[in-house]
């Protein structure tokens, strides 16, 4: 599964509206290996789309989710005015690197006898 993050630009006088992640979410196909959708309507310069598709390579999640993406813009009338200014995949940390961090994976060996190479 890869992360692509899709920067939009609305005009000045418009809101992200409300139900882009479902409008998003509507314009994708089945076999398209679109997950997730996660709107960040503050961010600097304008909102933006986290997508997560299943893809065999990053390239093709990223050309997949400006499809999609565009898709969406060109055939829903409440994102007509919204651009699709870049996009681009992004690394997504493994859950173990997650569970390091917060101290959730097990020590290796035996903690009771201080043997590294002693089964449980």
């Amino acid at each position: 599964m890869y992360l692509i993050h899709l920067k939009l630009g609305l005009p000045a006088y418009r809101l992200v509206p409300p139900e882009l992640g479902d409008l998003i979410r509507a314009a994708a196909r089945p076999g398209e290996g679109l997950e997730h959708v996660t709107v960040h309507p503050d961010t600097p310069g304008g909102p933006v789309l986290g997508m997560f598709l299943t893809a065999e390579r990053p390239d093709q999640a990223q050309v997949m989710a400006g499809l999609l993406c565009r898709r969406a813009l060109a055939t829903s009338a409440q994102l007509r005015d919204l651009t699709l200014l870049r996009w681009k995949a992004e690394p997504v940390p493994s859950y173990r690197d997650g569970a390091a961090d917060r101290g959730q994976l097990m020590p290796a060996g035996n903690p009771s006898t201080g043997n590294l190479f002693h089964p449980f």
